[in-house]
């Protein structure tokens, strides 16, 4: 049974032959790379990569070894300590950010720049991924946007 920690860097197989790259921040936050590779790419050049979103990733992605730890890496130590999502009640329709379990009202425009208060499994990470790379909307990401209310 596999761990992670901060900074571990995880291989993520897209099932064509290419590979992308996540990011351990504090648990169960993972950070995405702009990475697709056939090869195996070096830590010190995932590093250098943008990262193009963070989602929370149910544990088993690594427990059951479905993404593969390759290295581990402190460049971004304390950088993703302050990441904030968007909940929004689904009785009354309201949106709040959710920062390190602190609350607090936003509007519609905001929560529209955040990503959901949600688990991902890893599967649907890697549809995501997949869909970033095609240049595709993602069914996932389009499922959780914040609804508007009146």
């Amino acid at each position: 049974m596999s761990q992670k920690h901060e900074g571990d860097i995880f291989k993520i197989p897209l099932g064509d032959g290419t590979q992308a790259y996540a990011i351990a921040f504090r648990d169960p936050l993972f950070g995405f790379f702009d990475i697709r590779s056939e090869d195996e790419v070096a830590v010190s050049e995932i590093e250098k990569g943008k990262i193009i979103f963070c989602v929370w990733v149910m544990k088993y992605a690594v427990s059951k070894g479905i993404w593969k730890k390759v290295g581990t890496t402190s460049k971004f130590d304390g950088m993703y300590d302050e990441v904030s999502f968007y909940k929004q009640d689904a009785f009354n329709g309201r949106l709040t950010s959710y920062t390190n379990g602190v609350e607090s009202p936003i509007d519609y425009e905001a929560a529209q720049t955040m990503e959901a208060a949600a688990v991902w499994d890893p599967e649907h990470v890697e549809d995501r991924l997949r869909d970033h790379f095609a240049g595709v909307p993602n069914k996932w990401v389009e499922s959780l946007r914040p609804k508007r209310r009146n």
